[in-house]
């Protein structure tokens, strides 16, 4: 399969800065930041210093970088295989360009997954939203010091801004970031116009809870003018490579999950990125990794559906949000890890015997629903899966076995960041029974 010509590489003139400053998405920001008392002069100058951060390229060199790099990682971390849905349907519109993908984000590992998927499919010129911590990432490595790390995390970002990174900025000072939101929208609109593909993910900066917050995209009025086709999508992992990180992150109190804020200094540390590499895979070859990787897209979505006269009015953004955030939680795959976390929660008991008959149960139940399921659980024979997962939770000291076939909850965290990842699911599939909504609150 060859690159169609809807994604040819696409054109950025040397006037296009000029373009998108004279857009009509930021002209209107400039005219409502001039009522309330920024010249127009600052205006304009703060909107080009945010195009040129933002500002994105494909460079030959970065993007076979990044696509190596990509099937590395999943070499490396997974079991050499990544299961597909709807993938016929999604690739023949992503071939014709001026698609928008948006997705939900459970992992930083998603990232390889994506350029993985576009590059093996052939889909060229297309771009991703990153936020602003990327080009600034902080590269810890001990022993060889700042300086030394420094120019490491320059190059770093200098390859991922070249591999089609879109830089999102997060924080903002004063009265700019409408503006920002503004330059954002034009440029995402301009690329989707000129045949693009555009990839975003859900949520208000980088959610780690494992449930996809209601999507909230500061560019939506730029995707929905700009692109003919919107595509809903989910990636899930057996084992989230993370998950004792971002499970660590949550408060548990009166059984609900809280978030902290995230040290985005930390997240983005070299050796933070090193927990998506399975070593054990690396040391026995043998050995499954994390397990598999389950990509499952959604049906295509005219953007004309949102937005029909053209101009996006914020019930229509809203009405946008709502659809497409629904979609995706419709997608996410029932994992033996979430099912068991779902169970351990849900059912106040130490038998192991009554915890495997209540995850059997959900998975019978979510099968007849149509939620996706993981391979593991689509077989005759979920025991095994079913004890693998259990015993997970074991050897990460959320569970302690009291003797061999009792237990006791020991640390909930993981568990419940497990029964996020799949809560929201269920419930938009089946009617959810009164003690399955009180033993888990949901954080959103």
């Amino acid at each position: 399969m060859g690159i169609s010509e809807g994604t040819a590489k696409i054109r950025q003139p040397a006037s296009l800065e000029e373009e998108i400053i004279q857009s009509w998405h930021v002209q209107a920001a400039i005219q409502r930041l001039g009522e309330r008392g920024l010249s127009r002069e600052t205006a304009e100058e703060t909107a080009r210093q945010f195009f040129r951060s933002a500002r994105s390229s494909h460079k030959p060199l970065a993007m076979f970088i990044s696509a190596q790099a990509s099937k590395l990682y999943l070499l490396l971390s997974f079991s050499n295989r990544v299961t597909y849905t709807g993938l016929e349907r999604a690739v023949e519109m992503l071939e014709k360009g001026k698609v928008a993908v948006v997705s939900d984000h459970a992992s930083y590992g998603t990232i390889g997954d994506w350029f993985y998927f576009f590059s093996e499919n052939n889909i060229g010129n297309v771009y991703y939203g990153a936020g602003e911590n990327v080009p600034h990432v902080n590269v810890k490595i001990p022993l060889i010091g700042k300086p030394l790390g420094s120019v490491l995390s320059k190059i770093l970002g200098a390859w991922v801004h070249n591999s089609g990174a879109i830089y999102l900025k997060r924080s903002f000072s004063g009265k700019s970031d409408a503006l920002f939101h503004a330059v954002l929208a034009a440029y995402e609109s301009y690329l989707l116009q000129n045949g693009a593909v555009v990839h975003n993910y859900t949520g208000r900066g980088r959610q780690k809870e494992g449930f996809v917050e209601q999507l909230n995209l500061s560019a939506t009025p730029g995707i929905l003018q700009g692109a003919e086709w919107i595509i809903p999508a989910s990636v899930t992992y057996s084992t989230i490579p993370e998950d004792v990180a971002f499970s660590q992150a949550l408060a548990i109190a009166d059984g609900k999950a809280k978030r902290r804020k995230e040290n985005k200094s930390s997240a983005a540390s070299f050796l933070t990125a090193l927990k998506l590499i399975n070593l054990k895979k690396i040391l026995m070859w043998g050995d499954e990794g994390f397990g598999e990787a389950y990509v499952n897209f959604g049906e295509p979505v005219p953007a004309s559906h949102y937005a029909p006269n053209g101009a996006v009015s914020d019930e229509e953004k809203e009405d946008f949000h709502r659809d497409v955030t629904a979609r995706i939680v419709r997608l996410v795959t029932l994992t033996p890890n979430s099912a068991i976390a779902v169970a351990l929660l849900d059912r106040q008991t130490t038998s192991w015997f009554d915890i495997a008959a209540y995850a059997s149960s959900l998975v019978r139940e979510a099968k007849q629903a149509g939620v996706h399921l993981a391979i593991p659980l689509t077989k005759p024979n979920i025991d095994e899966a079913l004890r693998e997962a259990f015993d997970y939770f074991v050897r990460k000291g959320a569970v302690q076995k009291t003797a061999d076939y009792s237990y006791r909850l020991k640390d909930q965290r993981l568990i419940v960041f497990y029964a996020n990842t799949i809560r929201a699911t269920l419930n938009s599939f089946m009617q959810p029974k009164p003690a399955q909504l009180s033993q888990l609150q949901q954080a959103y």
